[in-house]
């Protein structure tokens, strides 16, 4: 029997590794997308096939995941932990600080999660998995205004996934 597939966004992170070391001892192949490698020799040692990568490209992430489903299978589940924190509050965000959060922790998730829908397979179970923040569900005392938003649309793009495509047999939960 074909191990189960788990591709880990942002699996370089702090958050990610420690994700990666709970599906290694689940006994699947894991699949690490990330932009940095600091963690390079582990990876190489446990068998993680390791994309270093920018998730800011559609062309980017189809052509990833392309190149997965030909050469690893068609994967299972997809953990989302990418995403950038912020503490400042919104007087203290100018427009790059703004766009980066957004385009970061929302708009490079919803891309990945569209094209990883796309690739899945309707006649089995495939499950999304998202980082969200007891922030987004609260408000950022301690986080910031817009990294707060931002883990609320995450929780709400949660929400919406798993309503629409539910029927598919896809199911996403977040975990905040």
């Amino acid at each position: 029997m074909r191990k189960k597939i788990v591709i880990i966004a942002g699996g370089d992170g702090s958050l990610g590794i420690a994700c990666v070391k709970r599906f290694l001892k689940s006994d699947y192949k894991v699949i690490v997308l990330d932009r940095r490698f600091k963690n390079k020799n582990f990876f190489l040692r446990n068998n993680v096939v390791y994309f270093k990568t920018s998730l800011k490209s559609e062309k980017n992430i189809k052509s990833i995941l392309s190149k997965i489903n030909k050469k690893e299978g068609r994967p299972n589940l997809l953990i989302n932990c990418i995403g950038i924190f912020s503490s400042k509050t919104i007087l203290k965000l100018d427009m790059f600080e703004i766009e980066n959060i957004l385009k970061n922790n929302i708009v490079y998730p919803l891309i990945l999660i569209k094209n990883f829908i796309k690739i899945s397979d309707p006649k089995k179970i495939t499950k999304i998995i998202n980082i969200g923040s007891i922030a987004g569900q609260n408000g950022g005392e301690f986080a910031g205004d817009l990294y707060s938003i931002s883990k609320a649309g995450i929780i709400n793009l949660t929400k919406s996934i798993a309503k629409k495509f539910g029927k598919r047999n896809i199911i996403c939960n977040c975990i905040n």
